[in-house]
């Protein structure tokens, strides 16, 4: 088996059953079965220390936007009716930090999942979470437009891949 057919197994099946399949089709010893799940792991680390960073990035982001919405919180009667003040104006923005660092920190989720189970799951998992919040939202509409309502089970399908 070449190391071209040995990495389209691992893009097709995920990393660590891949292994399973090369140990099956090729002959290859111990120690280098052991190498290969070794490389495999050395590579994931790169993807987990960049989720680290984009953790330590969005909870900085949470914190702005914490500090944005209390900001707003305190009601300003020479803004009026203005819905393009300062206050919601800085919401926005540090929204969209939040939401940029999510999508990257959801990102590195999905690619380390679609790795170290498969592919199909990590495909499974970004379908899931469409669906899955669609229905959240129905929820919320439902108990009477209670849009921030927090209903737990709501993503399980997504967490159990």
């Amino acid at each position: 088996m070449t190391k071209e057919e040995a990495n389209k197994i691992a893009i097709e099946e995920g990393w660590f059953n891949s292994l399973d399949t090369i140990n099956r089709k090729v002959e290859i010893s111990n120690q280098q079965s052991a190498a290969i799940k070794a490389a495999f792991f050395k590579l994931m680390l790169v993807k987990i220390e960049e989720a680290k960073r984009e953790v330590a990035k969005l909870e900085a982001a949470v914190n702005r936007l914490e500090a944005a919405a209390r900001a707003g919180a305190i009601p300003k009667p020479a803004e009026g009716k203005n819905s393009k003040s300062s206050d919601i104006l800085r919401l926005r923005n540090e929204l969209r930090a939040v939401h940029g660092w999510t999508i990257s920190l959801l990102e590195s989720d999905i690619s380390i999942l679609a790795a170290a189970e498969t592919p199909e799951a990590a495909g499974q998992a970004v379908r899931g979470i469409q669906k899955s919040f669609a229905e959240l939202w129905g929820r919320r509409v439902e108990e009477g437009f209670k849009m921030m309502r927090s209903f737990p089970d709501s993503f399980e399908r997504v967490i159990r891949y």
